[in-house]
């Protein structure tokens, strides 16, 4: 079975452009409590398996949502941007997994209010990315 969402983090912690903003800040599922950001998170929301007569064909279509924190709106955004510079279009490895195609399929951007009562919420811009990768079939 294979994990999308590791060779997410272990491409994206060796990529500059995004290591610049968040460092190795770069979670699954969940943002830690206290968090420095920018941050991101990823998760799997889908993933489809395609098989046929013979079995399982080796390919995987997977929906990944990945959250863009930070302070402001505007940092939030410059991480968000180089996540999608970074990684639509993207065909080849990451980490141990076979990525061959990611599109884009939507963006939004939001805001967390802080529930300790202060003045200082998340902002949070939001992709999801359609991966076509291969896993062992085997």
């Amino acid at each position: 079975m294979s994990d999308i969402g590791r060779g997410f983090r272990t491409r994206s912690i060796s990529l500059t452009a995004i290591t610049t903003l968040t460092s190795t800040r770069i979670y699954p599922e969940v943002l830690p409590q206290n968090a420095t950001l920018p941050a991101i998170t990823y998760r799997t929301i889908t993933a489809h398996a395609e098989s046929h007569l013979l079995g399982i064909s080796g390919l995987v279509h997977t929906r990944m949502q990945v959250d863009c924190f930070a302070e402001t709106h505007i940092a939030a955004r410059a991480v968000h941007e180089q996540v999608r510079l970074n990684w639509v279009g993207h065909t080849g490895a990451a980490g141990s997994e076979t990525v061959r195609g990611i599109i884009e399929d939507s963006h939004f951007s939001s805001y967390q209010v802080p529930l300790d009562g202060s003045d200082q919420g998340r902002y949070v811009h939001t992709i999801d990315l359609l991966i076509s990768h291969t896993e062992a079939t085997s």
